[in-house]
Formats: structure tokens, C-alpha cells, sequence
């Protein structure tokens, strides 16, 4: 065994340390990419419709209270619809079926509420001709001053099944002063009931009241 030369030092075995890869990250489902397309074309929407029409206007009302909820806080500072986790799945589903009905509806595109208001005046004229006996001219020019929200007012109402049902009993037009009225004097579930109890004596029928109680909750409680 050779002799080692004064002052040497033994170098030390260096251990060859192995990179761990990193992780490879998972390309996102089809589900995810569709929610994500969803997002953006809903966002989309109610840019144009906010700008044409004001905020919280027609479906984009229905829509944001739909997100709103606690259990889904899907909306962002802006009103916008936020990107959804991937970790709940009752969430994304929630979500999922409140866009497509947005998006399905015909007032979620500035053209379908144009087109929406034009019609829902010609309806009005056509309640009001055969409920009332003012002239023709009369009705037009009160249907010319009627701006976009006195239009989707009277669009919510109609939509209601409940409503077309009330109108069998109450004419129309009379039928959406009372509910004006219960709206600017924030009436109680109570008091309506009371107040429609003069044009229907519903006494305890289970079904009309039922029928009420959705109207109040739909149409006045708002």
C-alpha cells in the first residue's frame, strides 16, 4: 500500500441526488372547458345588455339571483359570473343549469329583448283595447310612453302562470295597479291575501291560496 503524500485528505463519495419530476399537471375535462366556454359567453351577454339596458335587467336579473345564493356565491364584485371549483360538484352543477337557462332564454341577448319589448307592447295594447274603453289613440300614445322597465315589469308578470290564471278573475289591467301598488307600499303577505280576497271570496281553498302566496312571492316580495 502506497504511502499518501503528507496533507492529503480523502475526498468524500458525493451522492448523485436524483431531480424528482414534476408533477404533471392534468389537462382540464371536457366539463370544465364547456363551464369555462359557458362563463365567458354569459359574461359576455351581460356586458352588452348593461350597456344597452342597465344592470340586473331582464335574464340577467333571473341569473344573478340564481348565483347569489349563500350555497353558490357565484358572482364576482362586478356581477360578473365567477370560475367555479372543480371540488364541488353540486356547485358546478347548480351553476351549470343556471347558465343554460340564461342562455336559453330569449332575453339574454340584446337583440331577443328588443324584440321582446315590441311584442310585450303589442300584448299590452291588446289587453288594454279589450279591457278598457279608452280610444285607440290613447292606448297607442300611453304605449309609446312606456319606457324599457314599465315593458319587463309587465313582461315578468305575464310569464307567470299564476298571473294568467289571476286575469280570470281580475281584469288585467286592474290586476297590475294592485300589484304596483303592493310593491311601492311594500304590502305583507297578509294584506294581499286580504286585498284579493274582495275580487275572489277564495275562502279556505287550499289551491287559490297557494296560487297567491307564489304570486306575492314572484310579483310583489321582490
Amino acid at each position: 500500500m502506497r504511502n499518501k503524500p503528507r496533507g492529503y485528505k480523502t475526498p468524500r463519495r458525493t451522492r448523485t441526488r436524483l431531480k424528482r419530476p414534476k408533477p404533471v399537471k392534468s389537462l382540464p375535462s371536457i366539463e370544465q372547458q364547456q363551464l369555462k366556454k359557458k362563463i365567458k359567453e354569459v359574461n359576455r351577454r351581460i356586458s352588452l345588455i348593461e350597456k344597452k339596458f342597465g344592470t340586473d335587467k331582464w335574464a340577467v336579473k333571473k341569473l344573478k339571483t340564481k348565483l347569489s345564493i349563500p350555497e353558490i356565491r357565484g358572482l364576482d364584485r362586478k356581477g360578473r359570473v365567477k370560475r367555479v371549483s372543480g371540488k364541488d360538484a353540486m356547485k358546478i352543477k347548480a351553476v351549470n343549469k343556471a347558465l343554460d337557462l340564461f342562455l336559453k332564454a330569449k332575453t339574454s341577448t340584446v337583440a331577443g329583448i328588443r324584440d321582446t319589448i315590441n311584442r310585450s307592447k303589442k300584448t299590452i295594447k291588446e289587453l288594454l283595447v279589450d279591457d278598457t274603453d279608452i280610444n285607440i289613440e290613447e292606448i297607442d300614445e300611453n304605449i309609446d310612453n312606456l319606457d324599457d322597465e314599465d315593458v319587463e315589469t309587465f313582461y315578468d308578470f305575464y310569464e307567470e302562470e299564476d298571473f294568467k290564471w289571476l286575469i280570470n278573475y281580475i281584469d288585467p289591467s286592474e290586476l297590475m295597479v294592485i300589484i304596483q301598488v303592493a310593491r311601492s307600499e311594500n304590502w305583507t303577505e297578509n294584506r294581499w291575501l286580504n286585498e284579493l280576497n274582495n275580487y275572489i271570496e277564495y275562502g279556505n281553498d287550499k289551491d287559490i291560496i297557494r296560487r297567491l302566496k307564489r304570486l306575492y312571492n314572484n310579483l310583489v316580495n321582490v
